[in-house]
C-alpha cells in the first residue's frame, strides 16, 4: 500500500460561510480523535442546543434543496459532504444516520440505485466565537451506478468540500479501497475516514482495529468506528457531522 503523509488544507470546493442579514441569505464564498479542539464539546446535550435545533425546525420545515431560510443570529456556513466506498459497507446506512428524522428507517440492505442527497442543518458552539450553523448537503451515489454513468460521479464531486471515505472492517477489499483513494485523491482535498459493522464481534474483523488506526495515524487522517445498528443513531449523528465540522473549519 502506497503511504502518503496528508495534511487537510483547502478542501476542492472549499467551505462557504454565508453572511447573514435580516432580509435574508446572501453566499459569500471512546471513537473520536480531535486535531484541533474547536467546538464545544457536549454541547447538543444542553437545552441552549435543543432550543437552537427546535428554532431550526420551524424555520425548514417543508424545505427542499433549494430552500433558503435566514438565520440572521448565527454563522452559517455551507458544506456538501461526499460518501464514497465499494458497494456494499454501510454508506447508505450512514447516509441515513446522519439525515434522519424522527426515527426514520437506518437500515438499507440493498444498493442505492443512481444517487442521493439531503439538505440538513447542524448548530454547533464554537470555542472562538459562539453558535454557527452548518447548512451541509449530504450525497450518496450506488457503486454500480458510479461505473455505469461517469455523470454520477462528476456530480457528486463538483464542489466537494469534504468527502467521508467509508469501508467495512468484515470486508477487507473495502479497506484496501478507501487506502488507495486516500492515495489518489488530490493533495487538497479534505476527508476523514469511517468503519462500519464495527457492532460485529472483533474477532471477525478483517480489518483489525490497530492496523487501520496505525494507518489513519501516519497518514494524518481522522478515523472513525461506527455501530450503525438503530439504536447508535444520534450518537452516530452527533459524532461524525461534528467531525465533519471540526475538519472543515
Amino acid at each position: 500500500l502506497c503511504l502518503f503523509v496528508f495534511v487537510l488544507m483547502m478542501d476542492e470546493g472549499g467551505i462557504e460561510q454565508i453572511e447573514q442579514t435580516q432580509e435574508g441569505n446572501d453566499d459569500v464564498g471512546d471513537d473520536m480523535v480531535v486535531r484541533r479542539e474547536v467546538l464545544v464539546s457536549n454541547w447538543h446535550k444542553t437545552q441552549e442546543a435543543r432550543s437552537v435545533v427546535n428554532h431550526i425546525d420551524e424555520k425548514t420545515r417543508g424545505g427542499g434543496l433549494l430552500f433558503q431560510p435566514s438565520f440572521p443570529k448565527y454563522d452559517v456556513y455551507s458544506l456538501k459532504i461526499f460518501l464514497e466506498g465499494m458497494g456494499g459497507v454501510g454508506k447508505s446506512s450512514l447516509f441515513s444516520s446522519l439525515t434522519f428524522f424522527n426515527g426514520d428507517e437506518t437500515k438499507h440492505p440493498l444498493e442505492t440505485l443512481g444517487m442521493q442527497y439531503k439538505r440538513i442543518y447542524w448548530p454547533v458552539k464554537l470555542k472562538a466565537t459562539d453558535i454557527a450553523i452548518f447548512d451541509m448537503t449530504i450525497w450518496d451515489a450506488g457503486a454500480a451506478a458510479l461505473q455505469e454513468f461517469e455523470h454520477i460521479m462528476e456530480e457528486c464531486t463538483r464542489d466537494v468540500a469534504m468527502r467521508i471515505l467509508v469501508y467495512s472492517v468484515k470486508n477487507l477489499s473495502s479497506w484496501n479501497y478507501v487506502c488507495k483513494l486516500m492515495c489518489e485523491l488530490p493533495a487538497t482535498a479534505r476527508f476523514i475516514v469511517a468503519a462500519t459493522h464495527c457492532e460485529e464481534d472483533e474477532g471477525c474483523w478483517k480489518v483489525q482495529r490497530d492496523i487501520a488506526e496505525k494507518y489513519c495515524k501516519t497518514a494524518d487522517v481522522l478515523l472513525y468506528f461506527l455501530d450503525l445498528k438503530r439504536d447508535n443513531t444520534l450518537r452516530n449523528k452527533e459524532t461524525m457531522l461534528n467531525a465533519v465540522c471540526e475538519a472543515a473549519l
